[in-house]
């Protein structure tokens, strides 16, 4: 008989690509997200090959219907920057009330399995540290996303689950959204220049937690998700190739932030982690390329007025 899969934040960014992989690989699939124009748009996509949970997982009722006859837990729901700090008694409530809640429900029901999506914020943004971040890194989160992750991880260890905790680095959409759009172009700003950045695409992500699910060597185990070499930048060629795959020309070095560089994670020791799970397949280069495509025709209207867009975006820079 399949194993049947939990995933939470299933029609999300890393979320719905997990599905496919989960479906490819057999497994009978219970989804749990928010009953919303978007989310319900992903899950009619899937019909009735998934089952849909529509609920709140802040309310402890909805692991009632959620964790019926379920082997394994993937829990991927989580609220993030830039909303993890503007609100963070929701994030609180969302990443820790709600996954304590889910640890309490599987130890009550006897699911026995979970993998848990973490975050290198648990490590802190300041890079005054020597490359690779490894899984045994010092905790030094700072800001309420990566303090949230840490109280997470620190619950899911004082249980009796058997777990995974994956944390994931720095994996935006790829798919470039013009209306209710996904991509923050001002938050570039705070990347200076000489800072060090692993990428990780979604898709590769979602491959992890997918893989993960029949790998009991993972069991206990904090693991990695960055790219890999291929995905290695410094700031100012994220900046440079983000902007360029939207066909905007690179912004000037003064605009961006100075001092010593800082953002989430840094670049990350994958060894371990692509051994066990097998999940890096795009470079950060074929990534952009992807989110290229996906401007279609528009690419070449903003590239017209690319260095008009350039400098009304350096204008709103709070580092120029």
């Amino acid at each position: 008989m399949a194993k049947r899969v939990l995933l939470t934040g299933a029609f999300g960014n890393i979320g719905t690509y997990t599905i496919e992989y989960l479906l490819e690989r057999g497994y009978e699939l219970v989804c749990v997200d928010r009953k919303l124009p978007g989310t319900e748009s992903i899950a009619r996509r899937f019909g009735q090959r998934i089952k849909a949970v529509w609920g709140d997982i802040t309310e402890p009722a909805v692991w009632d219907e959620a964790l019926t006859d379920v082997d394994v837990v993937i829990h991927l729901a989580a609220i993030i920057p830039p909303l993890s700090e503007t609100q963070p008694e929701l994030a609180t409530r969302v990443n820790v009330t709600a996954t304590e809640n889910l640890i309490a429900a599987m130890e009550a029901r006897g699911v026995r399995r979970l993998i848990f999506a973490s975050s290198v914020a648990v490590y802190g943004k300041l890079q005054d540290r020597e490359p690779p971040l490894t899984a045994d890194s010092p905790y030094r989160p700072d800001d309420h996303y990566g303090e949230t992750k840490l109280a997470c991880e620190k619950a899911i260890h004082a249980s009796s689950l058997d777990w995974s905790i994956l944390r994931i680095s720095v994996a935006p959409p790829v798919e470039v959204k013009f209306i209710g759009g996904n991509h923050d172009f001002e938050m570039i700003f705070d990347i200076a220049v000489d800072t060090r950045i692993e990428y990780v695409h979604p898709a590769d992500c979602a491959l992890a937690f997918a893989n993960a699910v029949a790998c009991d060597e993972a069991i206990g185990k904090h693991l990695l998700l960055g790219g890999g070499p291929s995905c290695q930048c410094t700031g100012k060629e994220f900046n440079d190739d983000i902007l360029a795959a939207y066909g905007i020309p690179a912004m000037p070095d003064h605009v961006f932030k100075k001092g010593t560089p800082a953002f989430y994670g840094d670049y990350l020791d994958t060894e371990e982690s692509q051994r066990l799970l097998q999940f890096q397949r795009h470079s950060l280069h074929e990534s952009l390329m992807h989110s290229r495509k996906s401007v279609g025709v528009l690419y070449y209207v903003i590239k017209l007025f690319g260095p008009l867009i350039r400098t009304a975006l350096a204008s709103r820079s709070p580092y120029r």
